[in-house]
């Protein structure tokens, strides 16, 4: 016949393979949701100010006045804002991955602001 493990352990490893499917699926699925095609800025490559506003008006946010350096705020439907600079060039690295999380955030509903 062979040398097959006893029905109990084979019933274990089905269990277990069972489970690590499971897993690979549910991982697969938050790996889905968190991929933002429409965004096409940052981490991707550095933009502008103006091209943040740009991508944020089209997804549904306001743009409105601010004071000094921080010449604009992005503000989201439920009313929590960010800052955006206003100047010529591009926005640091850190600005810009800032932005978008505030937009991903709001966009899949896990406000964190």
């Amino acid at each position: 016949m062979g040398n097959l493990p006893p029905p109990e352990v084979q019933e274990m490893i089905r269990q277990f393979e069972v489970g690590e499917a499971r897993r690979a699926d549910e991982k697969a699925a938050r790996r889905a949701l968190s991929q933002t095609p429409e965004i096409t800025g940052p981490p991707r490559r550095q933009m502008t100010s103006r091209e943040i506003e740009k991508e944020a008006r089209g997804m549904g946010y306001k743009i409105e006045p601010g004071n000094g350096r921080h010449g604009k705020h992005i503000v989201a439907p439920d009313g929590s804002r960010i800052s955006l600079p206003d100047h010529p060039g591009n926005l640091a690295t850190g600005t810009c991955l800032a932005v978008n999380e505030f937009l991903r955030g709001h966009r899949e509903g896990r406000s964190r602001f």
